[in-house]
């Protein structure tokens, strides 16, 4: 196993942006101003309601237009919190395949396991792997101050964050404004990730 990323907190929480039209129809996308569809207006709002019940800190998000729509609904309720946007947290760019399906890129529908298969792979006009996730670290270490911090971002970001803390990949657990918390082990420093568990009204860990 490689080494975790060290962090100075034990626990903080991460959010996705709510569903876009690229998202449903499965089309790569690089504007970086695409909004989030009515379902994605009612994922948000429904994540507004667990994170108001969250003792969240403060909050660091990508300055992409869908994660901002996103957090509107939470926001709304908490005006007070500290809000700041980093470019670090932006989505990979896959301005190499904008527009394309991503069964037409692949050559298989998408699923879950077709989505990992793909992520590892080079294609023209794409940011490497490796270069997103040393962005993304780069993000977390200088944001990751406090505990209960909320990170507001894209499915690639919590791929990256997965990958840094050291974490199974798993894409079911990447739903469109689906909270996940994510906390260190007091004993043994090992991170493990939860998804909000919407008819239980909690987290359930899944790694």
């Amino acid at each position: 196993r490689k080494p975790t990323m060290p962090l100075a907190i034990n626990r903080f929480y991460f959010l996705r942006h709510g569903q876009t039209n690229a998202n449903r129809d499965q089309i790569f996308h690089a504007d970086e101003s695409i909004s989030i569809t009515d379902l994605g207006h009612e994922q948000a709002s429904k994540a507004a309601a667990v994170l108001n019940t969250l003792p969240i800190s403060r909050i660091v998000s990508s300055p992409y237009h869908r994660v901002q729509q996103t957090l509107a609904p939470y926001l709304s309720l908490q005006p007070q919190l500290q809000h700041d946007q980093d470019e670090d947290l932006a989505e990979r760019s896959f301005a190499g395949l904008d527009g394309q399906k991503f069964e037409d890129v692949v050559g298989e529908p998408a699923s879950s396991e077709s989505w990992i298969r793909f992520w590892d792979q080079t294609h023209v006009g794409v940011e490497p792997t490796a270069d997103f996730y040393t962005r993304v670290q780069r993000g977390m270490t200088s944001n990751l101050t406090h505990n209960d911090m909320l990170l507001a971002a894209h499915g690639g970001v919590l791929v990256a964050i997965i990958n840094a803390l050291n974490l199974p990949l798993d894409g079911s657990s990447h739903g469109n404004a689906h909270p996940i918390l994510f906390e260190k082990d007091a004993t043994t420093g090992a991170w493990h990730a939860a998804n909000w568990q919407w008819d239980q009204e909690r987290f359930e860990r899944w790694c």
